[in-house]
């Protein structure tokens, strides 16, 4: 028995709104979660970063971006390499921005890169 004054379709357009409401508010939940939590070196800007040159010497790559959070030895497939790492994860599970300088064993730059990190 609906009581008076409410019609069973007013019944249910409520609960669609309330259940749909509730859909928004979860995919929000999931998407504020999901986003980057990108801890950076100090000094360090994007628009520096993408103006890293191949064949610029760490000194040069320091100057524009400042310290790295890392120097990590990789060894890669021209060699030995070593990786400028510019941001990490906030939170041990965190996903992060990446931007890494690789250097070759000359300490030049070979390449850059910037991606999503998935945790």
């Amino acid at each position: 028995m609906q009581p008076s004054g409410v019609s069973h379709a007013t019944t249910i357009r409520w609960g669609l709104g309330l259940l749909l409401g509730l859909e928004v508010l979860f995919a929000l939940a999931i998407a504020w979660n999901a986003s980057p939590r990108t801890r950076f070196a100090e000094g360090f800007s994007e628009a520096s970063f993408r103006s890293i040159q191949a064949g610029e010497s760490e000194a040069e790559v320091i100057r524009k971006l400042g310290q790295p959070l890392a120097r990590l030895p990789h060894e890669g497939a021209s060699g030995h390499e070593r990786v400028l790492r510019y941001s990490d994860q906030q939170g041990p599970t965190d996903n992060y921005e990446a931007f890494l300088v690789r250097l070759n064993e000359e300490g030049r730059v070979r390449t850059t890169e910037h991606f999503l990190y998935w945790d």
